[in-house]
């Protein structure tokens, strides 16, 4: 009896053993190690709320080299922003990161300041359209770059004569520019056409 009593628990302890075992050689998988690099980035930029655009973030919806407006319209407008009330942006400075507003008007002197980074981004996300007037400019400070500016509108564009706009614009509908503005980036349309004299565009 005593023999029995022995081998049953030397089995059970064996079967226990084993299954131990075989709990510590199976692989544990956290959430994001299951999903591609791109599918990560695509559900970052719907973060919204008091979220900040993170430079992933960014990447993913400025990289217009896949030739994919469409894709990039919709990533730029999913990210998260800072509400600006007023819609004019004269006199205004602005720091590096994303920024909302209901339409846009510039007819002064708007300044971006890059704080001594020159990869600094600056975005405008504009849910109407974007007009300048004559005399208007984007200035450039501490370091920022014209190629890290973009002013996305969910309307047209509009840059009149003796404006000097420097960043580039990605419009739904169209972009015109007319004959004595100066655009230093480039003028994309989504569903429209862009209207620009080549006097226009600053040389990249």
């Amino acid at each position: 009896m005593n023999i029995k009593k022995t081998f049953y628990l030397v089995t059970l302890a064996v079967l226990v053993a084993v299954a131990v075992a075989g709990y510590l050689l199976v692989p544990t998988f956290s959430s994001t190690s299951t999903v591609s690099a791109q599918e990560n980035e695509s559900k970052a930029i719907k973060v919204t709320g008091d979220e900040v655009a993170t430079p992933e973030m960014l990447r993913y919806a400025l990289d217009f080299r896949a030739d994919n407006m469409a894709k990039s319209f919709s990533a730029l407008n999913q990210l998260p922003c800072t509400e600006v009330s007023d819609t004019d942006l004269s006199g205004k400075s602005f720091k590096a990161g994303v920024y909302c507003l209901s339409s846009a008007q510039l007819a002064g002197k708007l300044v971006v300041d890059a704080e001594t980074d020159p990869s600094a981004i600056f975005i405008f996300k504009i849910a109407g359209s974007l007009s300048t007037k004559s005399g208007s400019s984007v200035e450039l400070e501490n370091n920022a770059q014209a190629a890290n500016i973009f002013f996305v509108t969910g309307d047209g564009a509009t840059v009149r004569e003796g404006t000097n706009l420097r960043g580039s614009i990605l419009a739904k509908n169209s972009v015109k520019v007319d004959d004595g503005a100066m655009v230093e980036g480039r003028l994309l349309s989504l569903n429209s056409k862009v209207s620009a004299p080549q006097s226009a565009m600053a040389p990249q």
